[in-house]
């Protein structure tokens, strides 16, 4: 058993597959009273500052991949590039937020189905949803990559949808009545702390990606 290794069968695509579908697209609608809140109307402007942090992230991410294409992800890199009772630490960091995303995404989903059917009780929502991933785990990665594709085209093209009906109603003369503005980017009169904390909860929309460090003694190249 000391020399028991994990399959190999994922290639890239399921993999972007999983890091996607970890994320939650749809997150976006979720997130966006609150920030809008925050932010005072600044939404992209938050979301720019979030993504440039995020990309760095995801810099450092590919780079350690790379030198340990070993599972554990960011547990693994701090525990061999820095310490490893740091690393003990950053494990059990990750592991609350691989618990506490899927719960969001449980009780977002459980509040979404009961406000559409009010006749069927929020806890019968939530525990469908919590078996239902379950078993999908259980079954096997292959499952999971097309019930993932499934999911992740699914919020596209809610997405689609909703910026076609935002446009259109922009051009009808709803809410701004302008497709480009300034304001939503740089407003003097919004303080840059207010966008920075909106910044840091957007950073919600981003979690997931670095998911995919943990499929990697699962990937078949996975430096690629």
């Amino acid at each position: 058993m000391e020399n028991a290794k994990l399959r190999r069968s994922l290639t890239v695509f399921p993999l972007v597959l999983f890091g996607l579908a970890y994320m939650a697209p749809t997150t976006v609608f979720s997130t966006y009273g609150v920030v809008a809140e925050i932010t005072k109307g600044m939404v992209p402007a938050a979301y720019i500052i979030a993504l440039v942090g995020m990309l760095f992230t995801a810099y450092s991410y590919g780079q350690m991949v790379k030198a340990y294409p070993v599972a554990g992800s960011a547990y693994t890199f701090t525990q061999k590039a820095l310490n490893p009772h740091l690393g003990f630490l950053v494990g059990w960091v990750i592991l609350l937020d691989y618990l506490f995303l899927p719960m969001i995404n449980g009780l977002l989903i459980a509040i979404y189905l009961n406000a559409y059917f009010p006749s069927v009780p929020f806890s019968v929502w939530l525990i469908a949803f919590v078996l239902l991933i379950t078993a999908v785990n259980i079954i096997g990665v292959k499952i999971a990559t097309k019930i993932n594709l499934l999911l992740v085209a699914f919020q596209f093209l809610i997405i689609v949808i909703f910026a076609f009906l935002s446009i259109k109603g922009l051009l009808n003369g709803m809410g701004s009545g302008t497709l480009f503005m300034s304001s939503p980017f740089v407003n003097g009169d919004i303080p840059l702390s207010l966008v920075l904390a909106g910044s840091s909860v957007l950073c919600l929309s981003f979690l997931g990606f670095d998911a995919v460090t943990t499929f990697s003694e699962e990937t078949i190249n996975p430096k690629k």
